[in-house]
Parts: C-alpha cells; structure tokens; sequence
C-alpha cells in the first residue's frame, strides 16, 4: 500500500468503476482494493494502512460471520487462515471476524465500502449437483447477504 501511495496511484470507489462501466476515463494509475470475507486482521492490518496511505478500499463480508460487541483494541491472538476456518466451524466466529461496530467504524472513515461475499459462505456446488439448484441456492445466500448487511 505504501508503493501504491508513493507512486500516485488512485484507488477507485464502487461509483468511480460504475463510471468507468458506463464509458467514462479513469486515471492511468488506477487500482481497486479488495478483501474477502471480513476477517478481524482487515481491522487491525488493513484499515491502519489505508488511513496512512489515505487509500480506499472494498471489503465483502460473510454477513453471518460478523459479530457483536464493541470495537476491539487488541488483535489478540493471530490465526492461520486454516486456523480461521476452524474458529468459524466451531462457533467462534468472533476470535477471527470483524464486529459490526468495527464494520462502522471503517465505513464512516469514507475509505471502505462493504459488499457482501455471501450471507453463509456455503459451497453450493458441493451441496448440489443440480447447475440450476446450486445457482437458485446462491442467489438467495447473496440477497439474504445483502438484506443482512442493509441493517
């Protein structure tokens, strides 16, 4: 992040890449930031930089791994991402996850903007072998997602 700052690059809002969709220009030097799933170290690794660089980003959430509960001030211990999934498989979603109110935080920065990855991050093509039920299954996991992530 630090080369991108120093090297004048300019990272891009949902808006600005709907512009660019709709036949506008973009800078030369443009980039979008993203990060999947909504794990705990983008608030306490990602964030800190994109306020030092003044850089924005995208961050989709598995909506119903975002927990409760007040900003957290401390990473605690650090997780493998293997460890992380084992974190979430066993209920403890919030050792490795971010809060809402982390989640809030971030989003009245103006530097971050939340998408939805899924509501459940549930492998659809492994539950079905049926295209059509794999994708049926998927859209509603994305508009519950979504609808979660509107409160």
């Amino acid at each position: 992040m630090k080369w991108l700052a120093e090297n004048n690059w300019k990272t891009l809002s949902s808006d600005e890449l709907e512009f660019f969709y709709r036949g506008g220009k973009l800078p030369r030097k443009s980039v979008m930031l993203t990060f999947d799933d909504g794990y705990l170290d983008n608030w306490f690794q990602v964030y800190p930089l994109l306020n030092e660089f003044n850089l924005k980003a995208h961050i989709f959430l598995i909506t119903s791994f975002i927990g409760n509960g007040p900003v957290r001030h401390s990473p605690g211990k650090e997780y493998s991402h293997r460890d992380c999934e084992h974190q979430i498989a066993t209920g403890n979603a919030d050792n490795v996850m971010l809060r809402w109110s982390e989640v809030n935080e971030m989003l009245q920065s103006g530097l971050v903007e939340f998408h939805v990855h899924t509501h459940t991050h549930t492998r659809w093509d492994k539950k079905f072998t049926s295209r059509e039920e794999q994708c049926k299954h998927l859209r509603q996991d994305l508009l519950s997602g979504r609808e979660y992530l509107k409160k």
